[in-house]
């Protein structure tokens, strides 16, 4: 009877564990085929966030004494405070995990407001070559000298594009008072 047991609980466990591990293998497929199919949306922005300004842009992040671990993948992030929302900018290397401007170039601008509902809005500067040197960044249907805004975070790509006039309306007259200084 003991026995009979023993081997019940064993077949009760075997499958259990077969569930679980078909149940993981399973999500697993799931994800891998959303993270292959679906890229996130992104619109161009190039009038409305010039070359010019984001290089001017950069460059006062750069400046700063401010810089932040903005994500796992790198650290020592260039930073600017605005008091209301901060900017980040990501190497376009990820061998570059701290940042050094001697490395690469900065192609990820991100603008953070934790009291807003949308609390991310990530800008990607696309220059010449980029697309020929296949940078890990690009999404399928960029293309080279453009500046894109892309919904990562799945925010609604409209939405984003009537938030953000806000940011560079306020990022720009900085650069404007900056500049007088």
């Amino acid at each position: 009877m003991a026995l009979a047991r023993i081997k019940l609980i064993g077949k009760v466990v075997m499958i259990f564990l077969f569930s679980i591990s078909e149940l993981s293998f399973n999500s697993y497929q799931s994800m891998k085929n959303i993270k292959e199919n679906q890229s996130p949306k992104f619109v161009e922005i190039t009038e409305m966030l010039s070359f010019y300004d984001f290089e001017k842009i950069k460059h006062m992040a750069l400046d700063s004494d401010c810089s932040f671990i903005f994500r796992s993948i790198d650290s020592n992030n260039p930073c600017y405070d605005f008091g209301n929302f901060k900017i980040y900018f990501g190497a376009d290397d990820s061998r570059n995990i701290n940042n050094d401007p001697n490395i690469s170039d900065f192609n990820e601008l991100t603008i953070y407001d934790t009291n807003s509902r949308i609390q991310y809005y990530k800008i990607i500067i696309v220059r010449k070559g980029d697309i020929a040197a296949r940078k890990n960044w690009l999404w399928n249907g960029m293309e080279d000298n453009k500046i894109y805004l892309v919904d990562t975070y799945e925010k609604g790509i409209d939405k984003l594009v009537k938030g953000l006039p806000l940011y560079l309306d306020i990022i720009k007259k900085s650069l404007a008072v900056n500049k007088k200084e």
